[in-house]
């Protein structure tokens, strides 16, 4: 599957790797991680309000913040990715 271009204000994404070593030394198991993290894939040009047109605040390449909840997986060429409006994204990093 390919996705040629994303529609109004959704965002995919793709989460970032956690670290496996907690910053103190100690292991962390995999049913542990929880990521928050993800590297903008792709965006949509914006949505139409009734006050116009507001474009997206996000750009392909973007480290953002999410929430753990947020968004739908979808798989795409064997690799997961996360398909979210951008209200759901928290902040930029």
């Amino acid at each position: 599957m390919n996705i040629k271009k994303m529609l109004h204000d959704n965002v995919l994404v793709k989460e970032l790797e956690d670290e496996k070593k907690s910053p103190g030394g100690i292991w962390i198991p995999d049913t542990a991680k929880k990521t928050l993290q993800c590297r903008v894939v792709s965006v949509g040009p914006g949505k139409h309000t009734k006050k116009g047109f507001v474009p997206t605040q996000v750009n392909p390449g973007d480290i953002v913040l999410k929430d753990e909840y947020a968004g739908t997986k979808i798989m795409i060429d064997g690799e997961e990715y996360q398909y979210m409006q951008e209200a759901e994204i928290l902040a930029v990093v």
